[in-house]
């Protein structure tokens, strides 16, 4: 018998050695497919998180701007005649402390503060403090700020806090007097998040904590500050220091800890300096794929008993039924996202989820897909502000993965339709160049938010952009005619004898003048041409790429509109108009310019048009 066995050895030892083998090379294959896909769902479901967080930061710090620029405007909007700290004391009595009872009692936003700086960002007074020092502020934005003055919102540290700002600038007289600040905490985030059953840490870098000398919160963990008010303890007594330095240093936005996904969301300043980071922390055995992957190790287990029995054959066609399998279960899932869920080499689409084809609905598969297209990246809108299929000499997604921190959008246009997605991109696969992206819609979002920008800059009676838009465009136009040696010109107009008018018509009449004037002017412009309403019955209109003569040829004719249009009840009404070009001088000398032909055109008659430049002939 052992010598009939020995005739055999080649195939016996065939058997003893391929057996092991081949289970050794599907098992390991098996566990390759099911890492991948596992770290698919979780990047997913983080990105899900991730992407919740940030409409809620965003959504606050909208409230909080628009706050802060309401607030702003009637400061500057008090006597011009008061000195700037007595407009300040009469403010805070009079108004701030009664906004700010009346938002905590009506409001989501509790605990707000206010801050007046001056322009040199000197503090004047803080609602938080019975007295006020002048002392210089710790926050990086002041530094730009005061060179470049501007609405800004932005996630910052100082003294007090790790919070969310909003600071509009104060201006007596179109001149820069001062800073006005609201600062709105995370707690009303956190309580969102806790109603969806998720545990977060808002935590300060190390070297901010130190900064940190008056804390709002009192709460600190291994020397790191928590901005939260009333933070997870059982949660904090598991954190080690080393835990928090390991976020912090960390590129990936999610990580696994203590049978958690934690997902880790940066809190960046207006310079692009990292303050602190927002972690968010959801049960594994919340996530559906943890039963998943329990009932698919029982299945393996099952599975193997048979491929024991079974010859090299089975056991191969049960591997290959273990590992699709999988596949189907975890596709199942990735299906169930929202989110489009993409698998690419940047260049070149490898697979998609449902969500995918919700959007290109005259495509069922992939192939059909790529008949037309061979990436998505082949539909994004060459748009500044978005990402672009080639970011210099690095693809999207290579372009992705090497800035990690930071958030990009991508402007997808299909056959008639733009959608706006926020883009994440982790890489899954080196050797083959394969990363997963996370595509989530914030189309109505983006343009819910444009839409509140827009009303905050513009004249509520006329439609055209206001003051505080002119002041921001101006700087920009400038800065393009330098950098592309492009002519600019600016016509400043008023009405002639406009008080006369609200004087025997009255102010409704006066306002349906103004009405009627700025619907004639918009009608007339260039589709560039940027018409504002900075005064009362001001106007002025930024030409660009207009020099003198054609820019006084524009206000020309729109002299000779007004002066032709049947205004309601009035009858007639003429606009006298003065011109300057930009020749590099600054945005507050260029308008000085057409100030001064505007005031030459009215003492020389009116209805008129008079360039500063033929006045210095």
């Amino acid at each position: 018998m052992f010598k009939r066995l020995l005739r055999y050895k080649s195939s016996l030892l065939t058997v003893f050695i391929g057996l092991p083998l081949i289970y050794a090379l599907f098992f390991q294959y098996s566990q390759s497919v099911n890492k991948e896909y596992e770290d698919v769902l979780y990047q997913s479901i983080g990105q899900k998180i991730s992407n919740q967080l940030r409409k809620k930061i965003e959504d606050k710090q909208q409230a909080t701007l628009i706050l802060s620029m309401s607030l702003a405007t009637q400061i500057s909007n008090l006597g011009p005649d008061l000195p700037f700290k007595e407009k300040i004391s009469r403010f805070s009595l009079e108004e701030l402390q009664p906004i700010l009872n009346d938002l905590n009692q009506h409001t989501a936003y509790k605990n707000l503060q206010f801050e007046i700086t001056d322009k040199k960002g000197a503090v004047l007074y803080r609602s938080w403090l019975s007295s006020n020092h002048t002392q210089a502020s710790l926050q990086p934005e002041f530094s730009y700020l005061t060179k470049h003055p501007k609405h800004l919102t932005s996630v910052s540290s100082g003294r007090s806090d790790l919070s969310i700002k909003a600071i509009s600038p104060i201006y007596n007289e179109k001149k820069l007097i001062g800073f006005f600040e609201v600062i709105s905490h995370f707690n009303s985030i956190q309580k969102d998040l806790e109603q969806e059953g998720l545990s977060s840490l808002v935590v300060a870098t190390s070297e901010r904590s130190g900064l940190i000398s008056q804390p709002f919160s009192q709460n600190r963990l291994h020397g790191y500050y928590l901005a939260n008010f009333e933070p997870d303890q059982n949660l904090l007594s598991k954190i080690g220091k080393k835990d928090l330095q390991n976020w912090f240093s960390q590129k990936d936005h999610i990580a696994i800890w203590n049978d958690q996904l934690v997902v880790r969301y940066p809190l960046m300043s207006v310079d692009q300096q990292l303050h602190g980071v927002f972690l968010v922390f959801k049960p594994l055995d919340k996530i559906n794929v943890v039963g998943i992957l329990h009932q698919l190790d029982d299945e393996s287990h099952a599975i193997e008993a048979l491929r024991n029995l079974s010859v090299v054959v089975v056991l191969f066609v049960a591997l290959l039924l273990v590992v699709n399998n999988q596949k189907r279960y975890y596709r199942a899932i990735i299906n169930e996202e929202n989110e489009v869920v993409l698998i690419t080499d940047g260049q070149k689409l490898k697979d998609a989820n449902k969500a995918f084809f919700s959007y290109f609905k005259d495509h069922s598969s992939l192939d059909s897909f790529q008949e037309e297209y061979e990436c998505i990246c082949n539909l994004f809108v060459n748009e500044e502000g978005f990402l672009q299929e080639k970011m210099g000499e690095l693809t999207w997604v290579e372009y992705l993965l090497s800035h990690p921190e930071s958030e990009y959008k991508a402007k997808v246009r299909y056959q008639l339709q733009e959608w706006i997605f926020n883009v994440k991109a982790n890489c899954i696969d080196k050797s083959q160049g394969l990363s997963v992206v996370v595509m989530n819609d914030i189309t109505k979002s983006e343009y819910l938010q444009a839409q509140l920008v827009e009303r905050a800059l513009k004249d509520e009676l006329t439609g055209a952009w206001n003051r505080r838009s002119f002041n921001e465009n101006i700087k920009k136009e400038i800065e393009t005619a330098k950098r592309y040696r492009s002519n600019l010109s600016l016509i400043l107009f008023d009405i002639d004898l406009f008080k006369q008018v609200n004087d025997t018509y009255g102010h409704d009449i006066g306002d349906l003048v103004l009405q009627t004037l700025a619907k004639q002017i918009q009608a007339h412009l260039r589709q560039g041409d940027l018409f504002y309403r900075v005064g009362g019955e001001e106007f002025t209109i930024l030409l660009t790429h207009q020099n003198t003569t054609q820019a006084e040829k524009a206000a020309e004719k729109l002299r000779g509109v007004i002066e032709e249009t049947d205004f309601p009840k009035v009858g007639k009404v003429t606009i006298s108009l003065g011109v300057s070009e930009f020749k590099g001088q600054s945005e507050t000398e260029l308008y000085k310019q057409a100030d001064s032909a505007l005031y030459k055109a009215k003492k020389t008659g009116r209805n008129c048009v008079r360039s500063f430049a033929l006045d210095l002939v």
